[in-house]
């Protein structure tokens, strides 16, 4: 049980990781964004940023919770 814990915990921290580059990344492309495709492009990227934020805030919470 504690190794599949510690896996579980592993793989959830390497998520919390990757969405954590993941939000860096939509926020950093919607702030320079540029050309005609502007307003559109600047709030998808808002769009993909916020709910980057609630998959990582969700993903932490559960490693948090099984003690990672």
């Amino acid at each position: 049980m504690e190794k599949t814990m510690k896996k579980l915990s592993d793989t959830l921290n390497k998520q919390v990781a990757n969405f954590s580059v993941l939000y860096m990344k939509l926020h950093h492309y919607h702030w320079y964004v540029q050309g005609e495709n502007f307003f559109t492009l600047h709030v998808k990227f808002e769009e993909l940023y916020t709910e980057a934020a609630l998959h990582l805030d969700t993903i932490a919470e559960r490693l948090l919770a099984v003690g990672g």
